[in-house]
């Protein structure tokens, strides 16, 4: 009477109960059981061999579970799809109801509770009785026949309902096929610096059946890449039931040149507590907002006060890639001050060119030129050739405006002012007997030493106007200069020649013709107390000489 009523009230609602089944789409309770031909199965071990599962909850003494049971529909299933088909399905029948005994599933005979006949006869799937009722509660089992499906990969439970073979197999499809396996890309880490293997990608696969299995194509089967270079990658990702993912091209950035850090320029650590600067400039990395980190705490391109030794200094870029340079400060380096030996003054060449020219230059150096006592800068005071016409001692100062340090030299200026010796002799006399003279000079001898003679006065040399002792034969002023070749200076000394000058005559011509035979020549002298003398004429007479000089001669 009891099955009779609860299969009325199933008639009545359509085989619905005002109560809800477990909800589509839950976890699938797992079990353990056994079935009524002794074999034994465990759900989740079926579901994660990869097979559909459908269950059949029925009660013997349902009419309409035998209905549906003898629909063939199941068999269908398990014939097409079950082990000996294309093996996909698993297929068991639950005894749902406990008051009933497992003599009900072969008939009426034995049976305890009810049954509409031999559920066993034509059935290769497994029926489970035992452990029926307790799987029927553990799925919420309001009515009969409740027909479910489960799906292998996420395990989740469906009611399927009283479904045809090619329905039931349509669930497969519409409910149990993998989600598409999409793989994520969570962050792509950049390379740190140019050229090394500190890139990374961070994926998360997700949909397909796990686990999965990963291929990139630089040959990595992790799900991360680590410590890669720059450069684009893929990743094949493989699930269970033949499911698979493809990335899209993941760029690993790198930069286009390494981060280099160069000296510009930096001014050296002076005199007087100077000290140096030093600015340094980044490029390449990557390129943007560079901070420089000095050793000494400083920041940014320059430092300031930068003491005698190693500074290091270092640049990061904008993704953390650093470097380092070190920068020496030398020591204090003092400019050159050096003089080349200087020529000597002289008579010849009485003003000279000093030479600093091995001192040091540049656009930072300057000179100051210093005259010892006696000494002269004619003009260059401020250069490296300054121009002196006296002897003494010349200091070059040479200034590194700079480092303001500061160097002296010095070198001493000779002179060879020497004047030679030069004395002309005494005064000589030459007369109408002693017509010529030798003049008696005395000088400095030697090679290096030459001699020449001048006149005035009416002087004449005859010979040796080079010599110490020139002949001469006229009354008047010589003149003595002797040079010394080496030194060019010279010396002059004067002397004087005396001497009675032959007196003058004065004689008046005529002509000798027919007419006149005879002509008379008259002399005349400017000497006192003359005497007179006729060569070459014939001579009538001669005429008294008269006092004053004069003579009458008749040829």
């Amino acid at each position: 009477m009891k099955k009779q009523l609860l299969l009325l009230v199933f008639l009545m609602m359509g085989w619905h109960s005002a109560y809800a089944q477990i909800p589509d789409g839950s976890i699938a309770p797992d079990f353990n059981a056994t079935d009524i031909r002794g074999f034994s199965t465990n759900l989740y071990t079926v579901l994660d061999s990869g097979y559909t599962v459908f269950l059949d909850v029925s009660a013997t003494w349902c009419g309409p579970c035998w209905g549906y049971h003898n629909s063939g529909a199941f068999e269908g299933l398990w014939d097409q799809y079950g082990p000996e088909g294309t093996n996909e399905v698993r297929i068991y029948f639950i005894e749902g109801d406990a008051s009933t005994n497992e003599a009900c599933l072969h008939g009426p005979s034995g049976c305890v509770g009810g049954t509409q006949g031999d559920w066993t006869a034509g059935t290769l799937y497994p029926i489970i009785h035992t452990q029926g009722p307790s799987i029927a509660s553990s799925y919420q089992i309001n009515y009969y026949p409740t027909i479910f499906g489960i799906c292998p990969l996420d395990k989740k439970v469906y009611e399927v309902g009283q479904l045809p073979t090619s329905g039931l197999y349509d669930f497969i499809g519409t409910h149990c096929l993998p989600p598409p396996l999409v793989i994520t890309t969570n962050s792509v880490t950049k390379i740190k610096c140019h050229g090394t293997n500190t890139g990374a990608i961070d994926i998360t696969p997700s949909g397909g059946v796990p686990p999965y299995t990963y291929l990139w194509s630089n040959g990595a089967t992790t799900q991360d890449l680590n410590n890669i270079p720059a450069g684009t990658y893929t990743v094949i990702v493989r699930g269970q039931a033949d499911t698979e993912g493809i990335s899209d091209p993941i760029e690993v950035e790198g930069p286009a040149a390494p981060l280099v850090l160069t000296l510009e320029n930096s001014t050296p650590v002076g005199c007087n507590g100077l000290l140096g600067t030093a600015t340094v400039s980044a490029a390449g990395g990557w390129d943007a907002n560079y901070t420089y980190n000095w050793q000494n705490g400083q920041l940014g391109e320059t430092a300031y006060n930068l003491t005698v030794g190693n500074h290091i200094v270092s640049v990061t870029d904008d993704n953390n890639c650093k470097v380092s340079i070190t920068v020496n400060m030398a020591p204090v380096v003092y400019p050159t001050a050096s003089i080349a030996d200087p020529n000597t003054i002289t008579c010849s060449q009485p003003s000279i060119q000093l030479n600093g020219t091995a001192s040091s230059s540049g656009p930072d150096i300057v000179y100051q030129w210093f005259p010892g006592v006696g000494g002269n800068i004619v003009s260059g005071g401020t250069t490296t050739t300054p121009t002196v016409d006296a002897p003494a001692n010349y200091t070059i100062q040479v200034t590194d405006l700079v480092t303001t340090c500061i160097s002296y030299a010095v070198k001493n200026v000779p002179a060879n002012l020497v004047q030679p010796d030069a004395n002309a002799g005494p005064t000589q006399t030459i007369s109408c007997l002693v017509p010529e003279a030798t003049l008696q000079g005395t000088g400095s001898s030697g090679s290096n030493f030459s001699y020449l003679w001048t006149v005035a006065d009416g002087g004449n040399i005859v010979s040796g106007g080079t010599t110490l002792t020139p002949v001469v034969n006229a009354a008047g002023t010589y003149t003595l200069k002797v040079t010394n070749s080496i030194n060019g200076c010279t010396r002059i000394s004067t002397t004087t020649v005396n001497g009675i000058p032959a007196p003058m005559l004065n004689t008046t011509s005529g002509t000798l013709n027919c007419i006149a035979s005879s002509v008379a020549l008259i002399t005349t002298t400017n000497a006192a107390s003359p005497t007179f003398k006729l060569d070459g004429a014939q001579w009538l007479y001669l005429l008294p000489a008269k006092p004053y000089g004069e003579r009458f001669w008749i040829l």
